[in-house]
Parts: C-alpha cells; structure tokens; sequence
C-alpha cells in the first residue's frame, strides 16, 4: 500500500499535523513573504476566524470535503466576498498541503461555492461614475494639494491610478526617466 501511494505521489509524510498547526505555519512561514500586507490580512482574517475556529483541532488528514462544503455554506450567510477570498485561501494552502505531502489530496479543488452566490462577470470592469472624478475635480484637486506634503502623492494617485501602499513603495531607481516608466517593484503597507 505504501509503495502504491509513494507510486502515485499521495504518500502523506506528515500525518498527525492538526489544521491550527499548519494554517500558522502556511501563513506566517509561507504566505506572509509572498503577498503584499494587505492581502496578508485578509487571508489571516479568513484563516484565524473562519478556518481555525471551526477546524483547528482536526487533523489535516481527517479534513475532507463535507467540512470544505460546510465551512462555504456557513460563510455564504454571513457575506458573499468573504466566502470567495475563504475559497481562494482553502484551495491555495491545500494545495500547498499536497505539495509538501501534509495531506494527499487537495479536497477543496471540485468544490463549488453555494448555489446562493452568483458567479461574478469574468473581466468585466464596472465603473462608478457616482465616485470617479472627472477632470474639473481632478484639477481642483491637484491645485488644492499643490503647497502640501502629500502633493506627489496626489499626482501618483490621480494621475497614474497607483495605490498609496504603492506610492509609499516607490524609490527614485524604480522611474525610468528615458523611456518613460514606472516600475512597481514594492509596497508599504
């Protein structure tokens, strides 16, 4: 039987990992480094107070995907953005899980999200004009930032649609003068 799952790559190493243990580890060893700080929150969020506190104590082996479907359906009551960034945090650690041979199977790749939310538009951008700016406001705006600390910061906002936490990021070696260019390489959250 080993030498079957050893074949077929589902051999777990790590069986007696419990869910508290490994979403900790998944978190702050694996995630933390390779996600900007806003995203760590929001996956650190779903995993302290959705995952861990409903699954903890179970082991990763025993996880399957009756406790996937019910963690998605409990979530789906409560709001419907957090169950899809739960669904991208379960499938993206499970699979990190597989990998690292803590569990055998990723139980959460077939699982579809609860038929009561509505699938989103693939690339479709919906604008609100209500909360865009239009160009008169825009120059007022930069007008009035004009004597202020925060003045390139305005114009990197309005004028290139860049985050603050990337504004923040920004050195002088990330701005190609020649061509024209910047390059966001970091943010500071």
């Amino acid at each position: 039987e080993i030498i079957f799952q050893l074949t077929n790559h589902t051999y777990v190493v790590y069986a007696n990992i419990k869910v508290i243990d490994y979403y900790s580890y998944w978190l702050d060893e694996i995630m933390k480094t390779n996600i900007t700080f806003n995203t760590y929150a929001s996956y650190k969020n779903i995993v302290y107070n959705y995952i861990i506190s409903e699954y903890g104590n179970l082991k990763m082996t025993t996880l399957n995907q009756s406790h996937i479907r019910k963690l998605y359906n409990s979530v789906a009551t409560k709001s419907e953005s957090v169950v899809r960034l739960v669904k991208t945090v379960m499938n993206t650690s499970l699979e990190h899980a597989v990998q690292r041979n803590v569990i055998s199977t990723n139980v959460a790749l077939d699982i579809n999200l609860p038929k009561s939310i509505k699938k989103k538009e693939y690339r479709t951008l919906n604008i609100d004009s209500q909360n865009t700016l239009n160009i008169e406001q825009v120059k007022t705006l930069i007008k009035a930032s004009k004597d202020t600390p925060i003045h390139l910061q305005v114009m990197f906002g309005v004028l290139m649609g860049m985050r603050i936490s990337e504004i923040n990021g920004l050195k002088y070696s990330d701005i190609d003068y020649i061509n024209r260019k910047i390059f966001i390489e970091r943010q500071l959250g």
